[in-house]
């Protein structure tokens, strides 16, 4: 029986659509990179994938809360054995950069794939490690009744971190393929 993948891109359009910087939208970003990360786990046999939306423009919820209320209800309902949710950061201090994985409780199963995860943002994309974290306050992390992990994969108010994410999306879904085949390896 394959693995079943929830792809989640983070935001979606009018309801909640997520972080702007440097001519880049989030919920754009993340469209692009989930579209990019289910086309390559559908191309090993061992995985079967569902993404939270079908087409960079279709609107989930009336509101975030509804949204995310539809994203984690999709997952568990699926069921999903993983889901991960792609989100791109935003702080006021362009110089702050990186990738982050958060997970509901470290330690966890969530916590092994987010730091193998992490592990392949540095090694393909060269992005600085901002760590694994615990949060058991964010929606899909707390609510999800799989592993989750949710992922910062940059900063779009950093220039090199936005420019990455503009010209690497295939890099980025191929690390976050990777750090999800090397977690399934061995089970």
């Amino acid at each position: 029986m394959p693995i079943r993948i929830y792809v989640d891109q983070g935001h979606s359009p009018v309801s909640n659509p997520g972080a702007r910087a440097n001519g880049l939208i989030e919920e754009n970003v993340t469209f692009e990179i989930g579209m990019i990360l289910a086309e390559l786990l559908s191309y090993n046999p061992k995985f079967e994938v569902m993404t939270s939306r079908k087409t960079i423009d279709e609107i989930i919820g009336t509101d975030a809360n509804s949204s995310l209320a539809y994203r984690v209800n999709q997952a568990n309902d699926w069921p999903a054995d993983l889901f991960v949710s792609l989100h791109c950061n935003y702080n006021e201090n362009p110089l702050l950069n990186g990738s982050e994985v958060y997970v509901y409780r470290i330690p966890s199963d969530a916590e092994e794939v987010a730091h193998l995860i992490l592990d392949a943002l540095v090694e393909v994309v060269n992005m600085k490690d901002d760590l694994v974290r615990e949060n058991p306050y964010f929606y899909v992390l707390r609510n999800t009744t799989m592993p989750a992990n949710l992922v910062e994969m940059g900063y779009l108010t950093n220039a090199m971190d936005a420019e990455k994410l503009r010209m690497l999306p295939y890099c980025f879904a191929l690390a976050l393929y990777l750090g999800i085949v090397r977690y399934y390896q061995y089970q």
